[in-house]
């Protein structure tokens, strides 16, 4: 795909002199696919420079830290070898909320920015206050044009996002029209137009949002992904106007890639992020696993006793940012799992994530000792019934709450099958209690949740 930045200098358009803040974004974009194919020891040694210099910041500006790494072995002048950073206690959420503005650096380094706050979207019931850098936002939109060039797509077509409408400007029935696709490419490359709509828009009003739009690509949340899927099949509307759609901020069903892979006859493409820490991994171009972004982050993936998984074992999301020094969060535990995979045969030399399980309360205890990330065999229960949305709540050891949102009452024999789907899915005989709704409600920050445990 050729494309040509746009030029600042009259008659010079090939090659083009990008403004600079177009030419530093594409500079870091350029470093981003360069290092993607570097060597894996080459990639870690970089990651520990560069963690050197966060903690020798850290060490003056930030004081609250002083304590933890004096404990683990570090001091100023001294390299932050891997054993001395696994010493590190593991910052938990709670604490990183205590501490506050304790956390925030006093003063950053020249050329860091302003500093500017913002809060995360409190699915779990708590609202974490973390602070950015400009840079580390500048680096952030160099990691946007990024996943948009690793998707492949045409930056002339149009994009739609159906998520959360944090600023209240993209209210159903029209939502909101930009002119192009946003900061990463508005003064880069010609590119289409964005359609916004609210995540919190009743489906079938998405849907015919989408008819009217007809873009090309779009971004939005699995479980919302899911749902219009399910009501365009419904109501018999196609959706092949789509050439691409990427995903974010819930774990991605596998029965979710199937039936796109199916539909469109290719694949979802999944990004994993956090609000206060930025890009942590990018699906393959080549295969449905993830990169780690370590040009953003040290991710590490531990298991209850705090040691680092191996390929195919599921662990603990321990993620330092090592771009952002207005409040670092250093060995931050996430509040997700992740199972680690193998080397990727595509040549990348990041490591590799598996799945992204999800958080805790998304994990299925049973009453034989078994824990498991359940599964529910949502086709089978879409055969089963005319289900508009389900979700499925653990609560008690050896209860399970159905919640479904139908077009109608369903009689006794089809609530009799839907239990037996349900049990044989979780490999147990729950007691399963079915509850009617209206609606099931997204969080505040526009997530949905499936499976949830009130354990």
């Amino acid at each position: 795909m050729y494309r040509i930045p746009f030029t600042r200098v009259p008659g010079q358009l090939v090659p083009a002199v990008p403004a600079p803040a177009a030419a530093e974004r594409l500079a870091l974009r350029g470093q981003l696919e360069a290092s993607q194919w570097w060597p894996a020891e080459v990639l870690a040694q970089l990651q520990q420079v560069q963690l050197g210099a966060l903690c020798e910041h850290v060490w003056e500006q930030v004081p609250w830290y002083r304590d933890r790494l004096a404990e683990a072995g570090w001091a100023p002048g001294r390299p932050m070898t891997t054993d001395c950073y696994r010493r590190l206690p593991i910052l938990r959420r709670e604490e990183a909320m205590a501490a506050g503005e304790a956390l925030r650096a006093r003063t950053l380094p020249e050329g860091h920015g302003e500093v500017s706050a913002g809060s995360t979207s409190g699915s779990t019931g708590r609202s974490l206050r973390y602070w950015v850098s400009e840079l580390a936002r500048r680096i952030g939109s160099a990691f946007h044009l990024h996943i948009y060039c690793l998707a492949g797509w045409d930056f002339t077509r149009d994009l739609a996002s159906i998520l959360v409408d944090k600023q209240g400007v993209a209210a159903a029935p029209e939502g909101r029209t930009y002119p192009d696709w946003g900061p990463c490419l508005a003064d880069l490359y010609p590119s289409g137009r964005h359609h916004f709509l609210a995540a919190m828009t009743d489906i079938d009003d998405q849907l015919d949002w989408l008819q009217r739009r007809r873009p090309a690509y779009l971004q939005t949340y699995p479980s919302n992904l899911a749902a219009l899927l399910e009501r365009a099949a419904a109501r018999g509307l196609p959706l092949d106007f789509l050439q691409g759609i990427s995903t974010l901020g819930e774990q991605v069903p596998e029965a979710l890639r199937e039936r796109v892979r199916a539909h469109f006859g290719w694949p979802l493409f999944d990004v994993y992020s956090a609000s206060e820490v930025g890009v942590m991994a990018i699906q393959c171009p080549s295969h449905e696993h993830y990169h780690v972004q370590t040009a953003n982050v040290l991710l590490e993936v531990l298991d209850e006793q705090g040691r680092p998984c191996g390929p195919g074992q599921t662990g603990e999301v321990v993620v330092t940012c090592l771009n952002n020094f207005a409040a670092p969060l250093l060995r931050y535990a996430i509040g997700d799992f992740a199972e680690v995979g193998a080397g990727c045969d595509c040549g990348r030399g990041q490591p590799v994530l598996q799945r992204i399980r999800g958080r805790a309360r998304n994990m299925l205890r049973r009453p034989d000792g078994v824990t498991a990330w359940p599964s529910f065999g949502t086709a089978a229960l879409h055969r089963a019934a005319p289900i508009r949305q389900f979700q499925v709540v653990q609560t008690a050891i050896d209860r399970i709450e159905l919640r479904l949102v139908c077009d109608r009452p369903l009689p006794a024999d089809t609530q009799r099958e839907l239990v037996a789907i349900l049990q044989a899915s979780l490999g147990y005989p729950f007691q399963v209690e079915i509850r009617r709704c209206d609606r099931i409600e997204r969080s505040a920050g526009g997530k949905y949740e499936d499976f949830l445990s009130l354990l």
